[in-house]
């Protein structure tokens, strides 16, 4: 099984904790497809998100209100 990284960013300036709120609600809608972890990164204003759940990831990809890298 692959595993994903994701260093997630807001693209409409969010704090952080908005953000990650946003990311743990739309990881709960798909966490049947996978396991997923996030972790804020204070430092980097970011979320690092770790994933088995392709179906997550590309609809991630999706919003345009992340940047993904």
């Amino acid at each position: 099984m692959n595993t994903y990284s994701f260093k997630i960013q807001s693209a409409k300036g969010l704090h952080l904790d908005k953000l990650y709120q946003e990311l743990d609600t739309i990881i709960e809608k798909y966490k049947e497809y996978g396991t997923t972890k996030i972790q804020r990164v204070p430092a980097t204003d970011c979320v690092l998100l770790v994933s088995n759940n392709l179906k997550l990831g590309t609809v991630l990809y999706r919003y345009d209100e992340f940047i993904i890298t």
